[in-house]
């Protein structure tokens, strides 16, 4: 039998591919962590599928199978991510995710509680992650880090997959992988320093913009076209004498400017940008 295991909700477990098990005479077992877990029931549903129901709640972060005919099938999550327990149980919203970067070492936090080990590979090493009871994987690697490049070897449903840090703060060129990144390096010089009138939400005036549109024209007198640059070029005109660019937009009168799509976009080869087009950048 070519049989799938898999955890729809706290106590429940649908088995696939189970046309031929026989309801009369069953022997089924289900173990998390080698432990046998005391079945409630067993439901045939269809021609090959199984709801079999415990007696306890599952745990996700111990290793789970199902034992049918001397044969053991692993249990993997699947629909429980989709059912208030879990999104109560994993909750991770007053943690910081992502890359939190110090000059003596950089600590890496990762949500992924359906997965069952993650590894950081950085400079061809792996390391492994350690998992807390929330899904929150994490590690502390030393030294100054700024400008490394790594990635995350996650497993989950028994598959290994090599994947960018969802949380990064930089990516190498076309999302090739991630990068540490000092982010007070990224300031142009007194940023902090900058202040800004106050607007209250019933007066903002919002413009719409995208990165690349804004300063793309050959004629529109900036430098750095298609760049987060060109917001710098402050008096840019075209030839005709009209105001383009930031100008422009401060000619409108706008208090709040927002940058449309500005990460990656398909069919763009970000070391060739000029050789496509994407409507956002």
């Amino acid at each position: 039998m070519n049989i799938a295991a898999w955890i729809d909700d706290i106590n429940k477990i649908t088995l696939e591919g189970m046309k031929d098990y026989d309801l009369i005479s069953p022997s089924l077992s289900i173990f998390i962590s080698n432990q046998f877990m005391p079945i409630k029931d067993v439901v045939k549903v269809g021609e090959d599928q199984l709801f079999v129901y415990l007696v306890d709640n599952i745990s996700l972060i111990q290793e789970a199978f199902v034992a049918i005919q001397n044969k053991k099938y692993p249990i993997f999550p699947r629909n429980i991510v989709r059912t208030t327990w879990f999104e109560n149980k994993y909750t991770a919203s007053e943690t910081t995710l992502g890359p939190l970067y110090k000059k003596d070492g950089t600590a890496f936090t990762l949500w992924a509680p359906t997965a069952s080990n993650i590894e950081i590979i950085m400079e061809g090493e792996r390391r492994l992650m350690r998992r807390n009871d929330k899904g929150v994987w994490d590690i502390w690697l030393p030294g100054d880090l700024h400008g490394n490049i790594y990635q995350f070897a996650v497993t989950i449903a028994g598959k290994e997959r090599i994947i960018n840090d969802p949380y990064a703060r930089g990516l190498t060129a076309n999302s090739n992988a991630s990068v540490v990144v000092d982010m007070a390096k990224t300031d142009p010089v007194h940023f902090r320093e900058i202040t800004y009138p106050k607007i209250t939400k019933d007066k903002a005036i919002i413009y719409e913009v995208h990165v690349r549109d804004l300063s793309m024209c050959s004629e529109s007198g900036i430098k750095n076209k298609g760049k987060f640059l060109s917001f710098t070029e402050r008096h840019s005109r075209n030839a005709e004498g009209y105001s383009t660019g930031l100008a422009y937009l401060k000619e409108l009168g706008i208090t709040h400017l927002q940058l449309l799509p500005i990460m990656d976009f398909a069919r763009v080869d970000e070391t060739e940008p000029e050789k496509d087009y994407n409507w956002g950048i």
